[in-house]
């Protein structure tokens, strides 16, 4: 994501011999403009940040055809220019021997997600990406303050999909209030992911509201459930949401209020939906309407 300031100096050099092959107009010249021409192409990528990853090799792959077969032509006319044909042997094999140990050691660090994350992590340290993944890894093969401690370091926090890791993280090591609290200040930043974090913010305070005995925290985190839900179907449109709102607001005593976010949800739950039904038949009973919870098909 980052390349090192020196690498202007190479640069310069790339134009200067840009400039020089523009006067030798050759062949073999044209081939290597092009390479140049083409690669510089990926600039764009980095200068309107078209992607996460800005430098990477991938963007190489084209222009490397008109470079090799420059190279090709050139080291055809040294091998007969100064008969070089043992060379001509040699120093290819050499080449791609170096190329396959490479490939051949990619290759078998790919196919483990840790090693792969680990040894990206340690290349480019500063890269929250990576150390994303790297605790992601660990978290799966259950090292769990480890990931964790991964995911509260500030290069990781720069990394918005790490949120909702780093409260996953909290929630499989018990520490439960403490992902409430992060959650809820993720919110406060207007942070992107808002949907997904709203959905894991009312699972966890669904798991406190069933293990409180205060009865007082029950109905706070049932206040927070119930605005989450509220702010989620603003984001949504689910009907489902009204479904919820419900249940939560039954689970308060408040019969009325729970009757018509059950209207709501079967007024706008699709024909189908396994909710649409029980989301019926409770608002007809909370809000004694008969009417509610009829079936909408004509054909019934």
């Amino acid at each position: 994501i980052t390349v090192p300031g020196w690498y202007i100096i190479p640069g310069i050099l790339l134009v200067l011999l840009a400039a020089f092959l523009l006067l030798r107009r050759s062949v073999v010249s044209g081939l290597f403009l092009s390479a140049v021409f083409v690669g510089s192409s990926a600039l764009i990528i980095s200068i309107a940040k078209m992607s996460w990853t800005p430098v990477a090799e991938r963007y190489m792959y084209i222009p490397c055809a008109a470079f090799s077969a420059g190279i090709a032509i050139v080291a055809a006319g040294m091998v007969k220019r100064y008969r070089l044909k043992t060379a001509a042997v040699v120093i290819p094999v050499l080449i791609l021997s170096l190329f396959s140990f490479a490939t051949v050691k990619r290759n078998i660090l790919w196919q483990d997600n840790l090693a792969l994350a680990e040894d990206t992590a340690r290349k480019s340290p500063w890269f929250g990406a990576a150390k994303n993944d790297m605790a992601v890894a660990l978290l799966k093969r259950g090292k769990k303050e480890e990931a964790l401690r991964i995911f509260q370091s500030n290069d990781v926090d720069k990394f918005q999909a790490a949120s909702l890791n780093r409260a996953v993280a909290l929630i499989v090591n018990g520490r439960l209030d403490e992902a409430r609290s992060f959650l809820r200040e993720r919110l406060k930043e207007k942070a992107p992911y808002r949907i997904e974090i709203l959905n894991r913010l009312i699972s966890v305070d669904e798991t406190l509201r069933r293990k409180s005995p205060d009865p007082e925290k029950q109905r706070e985190l049932n206040l927070e459930i119930l605005d989450s839900l509220k702010t989620l179907h603003g984001l949504t449109n689910d009907p489902f949401c009204y479904y919820r709102m419900g249940r939560v607001s039954l689970l308060m005593g408040n019969k009325r209020e729970a009757g018509e976010y059950f209207a709501k949800a079967w007024k706008g739950a699709p024909e189908g939906a396994y909710y649409k039904a029980p989301a019926g038949k409770l608002a007809g009973d909370l809000l004694a309407s008969p009417g509610i919870g009829k079936s909408t098909n004509n054909k019934d």
